[in-house]
Formats: C-alpha cells, sequence, structure tokens
C-alpha cells in the first residue's frame, strides 16, 4: 500500500514535470517565433529604406502594408497561444490542487476504515 502511494505521488510528480516541460517548450517555441518574426520587421524596415532611396515607393509601401498587417495577425496569433497556455497551466495547476485533495481524502477514509476495521475485530475478540 505503501509502495502503491508512493509510486502514485511519484507518477504525479513525473506528470507534473512532463507538463512543465511541455511548457517550456512551447514557450521556447513561441520566443523562437517572436525573434523571427523581429526579425522580419527589422529586414522589411531596411528593405524598405532601401527601395525608398531606389524611388519604387507606392508599390513597395503596399508590399510593406501587406507584410505589416500579417505581422500583426502573427503577433496576435501568438498572444492568443500564450493566453491559451497561461490558462493551461494554471488550470493544471488548480487540477493538481484537487489531485491533492483526492489523495488526502481517500488516505484519510483509509485511515478510518482501518480505525474501524480494528475496533471491529477487538469487539469481536471481546465478544467471544
Amino acid at each position: 500500500s505503501e509502495l502503491k502511494q508512493l509510486s502514485e505521488e511519484q507518477n504525479g510528480e513525473v506528470k507534473q514535470l512532463l507538463e512543465e516541460d511541455r511548457n517550456s517548450t512551447h514557450r521556447k517555441y513561441l520566443q523562437e517565433e517572436l525573434n523571427r518574426l523581429k526579425d522580419i520587421i527589422a529586414e522589411v524596415k531596411e528593405n524598405t529604406t532601401e527601395l525608398i532611396q531606389n524611388g519604387e515607393v507606392k508599390q513597395l509601401l503596399e508590399e510593406d502594408r501587406n507584410r505589416t498587417q500579417s505581422t500583426h495577425e502573427e503577433l496576435n496569433r501568438l498572444k492568443d497561444i500564450i493566453a491559451e497556455v497561461k490558462e493551461n497551466t494554471t488550470e493544471l495547476i488548480q487540477n493538481g490542487e484537487v489531485k491533492q485533495l483526492l489523495e488526502e481524502n481517500r488516505n484519510r477514509t483509509q485511515e478510518e476504515l482501518n480505525r474501524l476495521e480494528g475496533y471491529n475485530s477487538r469487539s469481536q475478540r471481546e465478544h467471544y
């Protein structure tokens, strides 16, 4: 019973560590995507300056607007993903707390059952 409980606790810890690792990996991915978008923005600015100097202003400004719009949409998508990760993390933390409370309740119930079984066996021995 103690081994089973220890195993369950270790499984819970492993699950929590795996979830933290998954969230960390997801954050790294989001950070890489954000850095990539920053590089794209810097490149767009650099190219815009260069193209303005070459006199191809109108067409290139339109292309720049389109890229900027796409970049904003991508940033908004990443913000939504970050918000979802935060929400999932909060939910996982709350689920962990609920799991711990259920485990504590199960342990108290088992202790009470053991106590009652001990009382019952003493009563039967005293009766005979």
